[in-house]
């Protein structure tokens, strides 16, 4: 493919089924300094067939949580003679965090970060799920359409009235990303996203409310 592409960029920010609770009542503020951690992980999905090679960590400010995927986790490839199953993964993740008591917390965007190469027409598309234990998942899409080379940082953000966990709740926060390429508009064209030697990205931002 041509090192000589420009960068063409969009992103599409889409609401899923509404949460069918309301959000915590409670106030803004700052993340809690200390108490904060990813006590497990349980990863499945095409995309993630290594579970051991995903990697969930709070940020060192408490207003991310930020999932590192390993080389060739959710990677894609769509050009002439490659099958239809490397245009599509995706990969579900439930975390058990601990988080200190009187705090509940809210996704409020998620950016993408990786790297993709593709040829004019060929587009990639990414949607994030995210949900608490007992709760309808809302979800958000991003999408980038070549020509584009280099690395990629795709931002949505979840808009007004985020939902909140449950005060004091020990409840699963479940992460879901589908991801595909497609090469409908250029038959012939080619792409590539996330194939190389690191694998993408995810933060999702967080807003912190007290609760008692």
């Amino acid at each position: 493919m041509s090192s000589t592409k420009t960068r063409a960029m969009f992103t599409v920010s889409l609401l899923g089924l509404a949460l069918g609770t309301s959000a915590a009542e409670g106030r803004t503020v700052p993340p809690p300094t200390s108490g904060l951690a990813v006590e497990s992980v349980q990863a499945m999905g095409t995309g993630c067939m290594d579970a051991s090679a995903v990697h969930v960590e709070f940020s060192p400010a408490g207003d991310e949580i930020i999932v590192r995927y390993g080389p060739g986790q959710l990677s894609l490839a769509a050009g002439p003679g490659i099958p239809l199953s490397l245009m599509g993964s995706y990969c579900r993740l439930q975390l058990r965090l601990r988080v200190p008591q009187g705090y509940s917390y809210a996704i409020t965007g998620i950016t993408h970060e990786g790297y993709a190469d593709l040829d004019p027409g060929v587009t990639a598309r990414r949607t994030a799920w995210f949900w608490f234990s007992g709760m309808v998942a809302p979800y958000r899409t991003v999408a980038l359409v070549g020509p584009f080379a280099g690395n990629y940082r795709l931002t949505s953000d979840v808009g007004a009235n985020p939902r909140y966990s449950a005060c004091g709740s020990s409840a699963p926060l479940f992460l879901l990303m589908n991801v595909g390429l497609s090469n409908l508009d250029n038959p012939n064209g080619m792409g590539t996203v996330d194939a190389g030697e690191a694998g993408p990205i995810i933060r999702y931002r967080l807003s912190w409310q007290q609760c008692g």
